[in-house]
């Protein structure tokens, strides 16, 4: 409506209320675009920052930032940064379960990583499963194969490897090059779930491929044990020809040097699964018991990165040592290719705060290519299937490294429908888990 004079339009109260008021809408619409666009993506990742297994925390630590810095660099996942934040793992279930309770609910972390021991990722799954859809777990390593398999939900998944392929590789390495000549067989295992998956599935499998095998020993030390004479002395006096073992860390370590003096080496035959890694293999020089004691030991690693010579691997594993003083290899590695994931899962739900919609991307499951090669996660468990390398621990011919690697006749293995149970297999694993 116009003036009486014809001048400049009057604007009458409704249509300047309405004006208003719709500026105030799209301003606020316009404010939650941008904020969406300059909030990170906060990841939570609980790893052992202190005690004997730092050497898995430290790399692993340095792997995620430098990933994420990475991915940041190429401008996000939808225009969003990546942000991690860590905790001290310890190992202690109740502990590492508060740790994961303040990243999900003060600072607000819809997703969560890390974690090497299975007993606390266990722990935490049930609590993030109890908070029905307030947060996605994905493990960089716990590797017992029930988590995803016989406890899953659909909030818990698997950047790295389980138990049940590491242990399936190990095996039919073992089987092949010792088969013919050990039939009995002693297991010293963690005493808890990893521990317990380990000696299940070497057992089964020795089983299976040497006929007449038995199992003439088992022993379950506590995580943490730094004293197994009594172990090493139950094993001479039963003469196994085989000895399986999951011990890792600074358990490996304390239980190679002991095991040393007793010439226990030399007695018998050692798959050592969690002795092919850099976390035991970094502590190693020429001279130390535990060193020369590991020498012929059969090991396996998903990320043998000494035989890497691709640009990325390469530029990668260089960075985390310089950051860390550790070599990246089992866990490390997971954080290097879980982003890529979790980015991807992203891009295809095309949102990154809605969990619903990229859980159901992990449902359907996903693949990402890698310098690992092509990575595809499952979707009946959430499990990423990844191969393994195994080899007898040795120096290094080629003098690159003060400490041993898998040097002799090095195998890959990625045969994933031999190393990882199937879907059928897990569906009928659940069933009787239901019963």
């Amino acid at each position: 409506m116009g003036d009486a004079k014809g001048g400049r339009n009057l604007v009458d109260r409704r249509t300047f209320i309405k004006g208003v008021v719709g500026g105030v809408v799209l301003a606020s619409s316009i404010s939650r675009v941008v904020s969406a666009a300059t909030t990170p993506i906060k990841i939570g990742c609980l790893v052992p920052l202190s005690g004997p297994s730092i050497g898995y925390g430290l790399p692993t630590k340095e792997a995620l930032i430098y990933t994420c810095d990475k991915i940041n660099s190429e401008g996000g996942i939808l225009n969003r940064k990546l942000v991690p934040i860590f905790r001290d793992e310890q190992f202690q279930p109740e502990v590492a379960v508060r740790a994961a309770k303040d990243l999900i609910e003060n600072e607000g972390c819809k997703f969560i990583c890390g974690l090497v021991s299975s007993g606390n990722g266990l722990a935490i799954s049930m609590a993030v499963k109890d908070m029905k859809g307030k947060a996605l777990l994905t493990l960089l390593c716990a590797t017992a194969s029930p988590i995803t398999e016989e406890k899953f939900h659909r909030y818990v998944s698997r950047a790295a490897h389980n138990m049940t392929a590491w242990v399936r590789s190990a095996a039919a390495y073992a089987a092949k090059l010792w088969g013919g000549t050990s039939k009995n067989i002693y297991t010293l295992e963690p005493n808890y779930v990893y521990g317990r998956n380990c000696a299940e599935e070497f057992v089964a499998y020795w089983k299976k491929n040497v006929p007449q095998a038995k199992v003439v020993g088992e022993a379950w030390p506590p995580l943490g044990t730094t004293d197994f004479t009594s172990y090493i002395t139950a094993i001479l006096a039963t003469k196994p020809d085989i000895v399986s073992t999951g011990l890792y860390g600074g358990d490996a370590v304390a239980f190679m040097t002991q095991a040393s003096s007793y010439g226990l080496l030399k007695k018998v035959k050692l798959v050592g699964h969690g002795m092919g890694v850099m976390p035991f293999l970094n502590n190693l020089r020429k001279g130390q018991a535990a060193a020369e004691s590991s020498i012929g030991v059969i090991g396996v690693t998903p990320y043998p990165f000494y035989l890497f010579d691709n640009p990325e691997s390469v530029k990668f594993h260089k960075a985390v040592f310089e950051k860390s003083g550790w070599y990246p290899d089992v866990m490390a590695v997971s954080a290097n290719y879980y982003p890529y994931l979790l980015k991807a899962a992203m891009e295809k739900a095309e949102t990154t705060d809605d969990l619903e919609k990229i859980t159901n991307v992990f449902d359907q499951g996903l693949t990402i290519n890698h310098f690992l090669g092509r990575l595809h996660l499952r979707g009946c468990d959430h499990q990423t299937l990844v191969p393994f390398w195994v080899g007898q621990i040795g120096w290094d011919s080629k003098g690159r490294y003060p400490m041993p690697i898998l040097e002799k006749e090095v195998l890959k293995i990625d045969k994933f429908e031999e190393l990882y149970h199937t879907c059928e297999e897990i569906k009928a694993l659940r069933a009787k888990e239901a019963k």
